[in-house]
């Protein structure tokens, strides 16, 4: 009796069995709450409902299924770039932020970025944040955290003590001399806070032609720059010198321009002499660069400044016997050239004697690392000096605008070493390695700068990458949270 009524419950505890598999294997909503949304890529409704993959299905595969560990994970592999997903509910009108949360293989291969962007308008455009750079867990696997906030973390590429260094601080006042390969634009204070000088205004009466690149540093105002120019007339056409004076930040605090002096023709008459005068009665102390724009058919004959520093960056070509002066700390290089049979020369570099006997010819010097100042003698003028340093006109009157040098981090840190980089900054990206090689990162966006049109959230999933190679980047769920 007892077995005849098992037999006859059996089948009933079988379908109740299956009934709880299947409910316990189907979602009837992805929506957890007003305020979170969860999407397992791969489940049976995952582009259903009120949130979900949109697709273009064509560049997601099946739906996977891996067991491993004591768990069953369901996935989807993007195969492309772009897959689109879209949360709809007017609840989401409520809110103020949005935040995206997604569980992924770190199957990136270096050089390549995760990005997550939200619809903000009525057209297609969308407003991009990177999630994950395999690069950052390059940096902190290879280097020494010096330091972090909120936004930026800082590490050295040499042993450091424990003392962790006030990123603000670090920023403000970096290492005299260092080199920071840097992700972003950090605002980096790569000038210096004071500086001395035995005098207070320099002349250079060398006359230069083309354009070039001049920094001074002014000790509060007031500033004054005058300028001689002068008209080839070598050449058909108008010369006009434009002047530019540019303050710390990169903005423009000045500029002017010096007109042709009437004769356009190629006449090989010299123009009268011009004169321009920038006067700046107020201006904060600090570094400024002044750029010259000129063409070939005029020349500078000489610059007044009202400041005890003032160098040339890179490139001098001077018509005129000129000494220039200099430092390389690092070590360096200089290139001669001339292109006039009159800048046949000799040139003295220091103790060193460098003949000059064809145009058109580089000649390059290397410079040994030194801190020493040293000068070049050019006796005959008509002469390019080119190198990676600066140079200046006088010997008190030289300065080295930048405290430190700031590069790009770039995509790869093969560059690290042969750029001698002292310190790494990367930006903070709220991810971290879960179990299995899965990531698990998020980014977070103001709704009102969004476009929420019919009370729809849309969302861009983008491995830039995928859209020509043949990686595939596993995805096993995503969350929409709205605070």
């Amino acid at each position: 009796m007892k077995y005849a009524k098992l037999l006859m419950i059996l089948p009933l505890l079988l379908v109740a069995y299956v009934l709880y598999l299947n409910i316990i294997n189907f979602d009837f909503s992805n929506e957890e709450d007003d305020n979170s949304y969860f999407i397992d890529i791969g489940g049976l409704n995952d582009t259903q409902g009120n949130v979900k993959l949109t697709g273009p299905m064509e560049r997601i595969s099946e739906r996977i299924t891996y067991s491993g560990n004591g768990t069953n994970v369901t996935y989807r592999e993007l195969n492309s770039s772009l897959i689109y997903l879209q949360v709809n509910n007017p609840s989401i009108n409520d809110h103020s932020k949005v935040k995206v949360e997604i569980r992924f293989k770190d199957e990136f291969p270096m050089g390549y970025t995760f990005n997550v962007g939200c619809r903000n308008s009525t057209v297609w455009s969308y407003d991009w944040k990177t999630v994950y750079n395999p690069l950052h867990f390059k940096v902190d696997s290879s280097f020494f955290e010096v330091g972090n906030d909120t936004d930026y973390t800082v590490y050295s590429t040499e042993p450091v003590n424990s003392t962790k260094i006030d990123v603000s601080e670090f920023f403000r006042n970096p290492p005299e001399n260092s080199v920071i390969a840097a992700e972003g634009n950090p605002n980096i204070n790569i000038f210096p806070n004071t500086l001395n000088s035995e005098k207070d205004s320099v002349l250079v009466d060398c006359t230069f032609r083309g354009d070039h690149a001049f920094y001074t540093f002014v000790d509060d105002g007031p500033f004054e720059l005058i300028l001689k120019k002068q008209d080839l007339n070598l050449y058909n056409g108008e010369d006009e010198l434009k002047v530019m004076v540019y303050g710390q930040d990169g903005t423009i605090v000045a500029n002017s321009s010096v007109p042709d002096d009437g004769d356009t023709t190629n006449s090989s008459a010299k123009g009268a002499t011009q004169t321009i005068n920038i006067s700046l009665p107020e201006i904060e102390k600090g570094v400024y660069k002044i750029a010259l724009e000129s063409a070939d058919d005029l020349t500078i004959r000489s610059i007044y400044v009202t400041s005890g520093n003032f160098v040339v960056q890179d490139t001098v070509f001077s018509l005129s016997p000129c000494i220039l002066y200099t430092r390389h700390s690092e070590g360096g290089y200089l290139d001669l050239i001339t292109y006039y049979q009159s800048g046949l020369q000799d040139v003295k570099i220091g103790n060193t004697t460098v003949p000059i006997k064809e145009k058109n010819i580089k000649n390059r010097v290397l410079i040994q690392p030194s801190q020493k100042m040293y000068d070049v003698t050019c006796p005959a003028g008509n002469l390019k000096v080119i190198s990676s340093a600066f140079f200046s006109f006088t010997h008190e009157s030289y300065f080295e605008p930048f405290r430190c040098h700031v590069i790009p981090l770039g995509n790869d840190l093969d560059h690290i070493k042969s750029e001698k980089v002292d310190y790494i900054v990367i930006k903070n990206l709220d991810n971290k390695r879960d179990t299995g090689g899965w990531i698990i990162a998020n980014a977070t966006w103001d709704l009102n700068e969004l476009y929420l049109g019919e009370n729809t959230l849309n969302i861009v999933l983008n491995a830039e990458h995928l859209a020509n190679r043949k990686e595939k980047i596993p995805i096993d769920w995503i969350e929409i949270s709205f605070e």
